[in-house]
């Protein structure tokens, strides 16, 4: 799938930072020592109902739990569109290279991870648009505010009210 028109490489990502939007907050958190090879990436994820996130793809297995809340999920799989409804306390894996989009029914908080499928070893943070789902996010959406480093959103953001 790389080798797609419709797949681009993404920015890539920083160890630390969070950031604020129109679909709600995003805390990256990184545990372990030395080289990226050797780091757990973990994002906290607050989504308000109605935005999409991802339309993207990743080398590694991406794990999520949704804390609380329900989300739509999408994956590209063998060019076919497949669609879960994901619960509170629900955890999904995405398999590498699958194309992926949530669409929020509910106000959701959910964590990411990405591992070694099998292992649970970490695994690199590196991502792909994948274009026919970033499609489907809402362009002004997307613009970040309240950027910060070393994970610092007001906690504020994550409230469900």
């Amino acid at each position: 799938i790389l080798d797609s028109p419709q797949v681009t490489e993404a920015p890539e990502a920083s160890d630390t930072g969070s950031f604020r939007d129109a679909r709600g907050a995003y805390q990256r958190h990184v545990f372990g020592e030395g080289s990226k090879y050797n780091k757990t990436y973990v994002n906290l994820v607050y989504t308000h109902k109605g935005h999409s996130r991802s339309g993207d793809l990743h080398a590694c297995e991406q794990v999520n739990h949704l804390v609380w809340g329900r989300a739509k999920l999408t994956r590209l799989i063998h060019g076919e569109e497949t669609e879960t409804l994901l619960r509170a306390g629900e955890t999904v894996k995405i398999a590498p290279h699958v194309p992926h989009l949530y669409y929020f029914v509910e106000d959701t908080l959910m964590t990411e991870v990405w591992q070694h499928p099998g292992t649970h070893k970490p695994c690199p943070f590196k991502a792909w648009y994948f274009q026919p789902f970033r499609d489907r996010i809402a362009a002004e959406s997307v613009e970040r505010t309240d950027v910060k480093s070393g994970g610092d959103v007001e906690t504020a953001a994550f409230d469900a009210d």
